[in-house]
């Protein structure tokens, strides 16, 4: 504890563990991470993928965000198995790799699960695949999953929080629940992880334990740089433009947070791309 903390019933758990930075109309938005935060997501991801004690991780995930520590390190510190991580992408290396996981857990983007399924790999070599889902308004064009090996999609809203949830019996991913989602869902003793909601402007919110609640660095907000700005409620706006689908009370998410542009998983001002490309002869 840092001095003082402790007498103010302060938690180490509750200092910044990490920063990382997301995207902001204004430019590039620094967020801090306690430990509990961090944690909290990491145990989201095991519980729903119901990863085992000793399991053996594979991520394509590079760790430089949020939801690339809550996807390959804290599942692996969890379950105490190895860590196998894969840099770029070769098929045959990573085909390679699946087969040495013996019931391991796969982690990688959404757009891989379709290669996945046609690539002839045993399905007792997988315990189940994580898919990350970096561009949420894509989400309700997904085709079913055929595959033995059970899917968790991970719906990641940028540096502001994710959401994961298992695929059912038709394969298709599970839509966004407007309100409060668990982990494990629909299990007796789950934990919360993060909450949902629409804002005045359109777009989706979010607050909880996963959820940073502080600018950064202290005193951000008395400036002008990018900072977060947590509503009086504790949300915090993704920019993601959303609706509610009543009847299922459910979520759909439209549209990217505005005036932005996503190129192979990273998210870019369009105004700095636009710029960029007028350069060129």
């Amino acid at each position: 504890l840092r001095q003082g903390d402790a007498a103010k019933g302060i938690s180490a758990a509750a200092h910044v563990a990490a920063v990382t930075f997301g995207l902001d109309p204004r430019g590039l938005l620094p967020v801090a991470r306690s430990h509990a935060e961090l944690i909290t997501g990491g145990l989201a991801i095991f519980l729903e993928a119901n990863i085992a004690a000793d399991t053996s991780l594979l991520s394509t995930i590079p760790t430089g965000s949020f939801v690339g520590i809550v996807l390959t390190m804290l599942p692996w510190l969890l379950s105490g198995g190895a860590l196998h991580l894969h840099h770029g992408f070769d098929p045959d290396t990573f085909a390679t790799q699946c087969r040495s996981l013996k019931d391991g857990v796969v982690v990688l983007p959404q757009a891989l699960l379709s290669p996945l399924a046609t690539a002839a790999l045993p399905p007792d070599e997988i315990q189940s695949i994580i898919a990350l889902w970096r561009a949420p308004e894509r989400l309700a064009l997904a085709k079913p999953w055929e595959g033995a090996t059970p899917v968790v999609d991970v719906t990641s809203f940028g540096e502001i929080g994710l959401v994961a949830a298992r695929r059912g019996a038709d394969g298709l991913p599970v839509p966004l629940t407007h309100g409060v989602s668990s982990a494990p869902r629909q299990t007796a003793g789950a934990i919360t992880v993060i909450e949902t909601a629409r804002s005045a402007s359109g777009t989706l919110a979010l607050r909880g334990p996963t959820v940073p609640r502080h600018a950064f660095p202290p005193g951000a907000e008395r400036g002008q740089d990018p900072h977060l700005a947590p509503d009086p409620a504790g949300y915090v706006d993704t920019g993601f433009a959303c609706r509610i689908e009543r009847a299922a009370e459910t979520l759909t998410v439209t549209a990217p947070p505005s005036g932005t542009i996503a190129i192979g998983g990273y998210r870019f001002l369009q105004s700095e791309v636009d710029a960029l490309i007028a350069q060129i002869d």
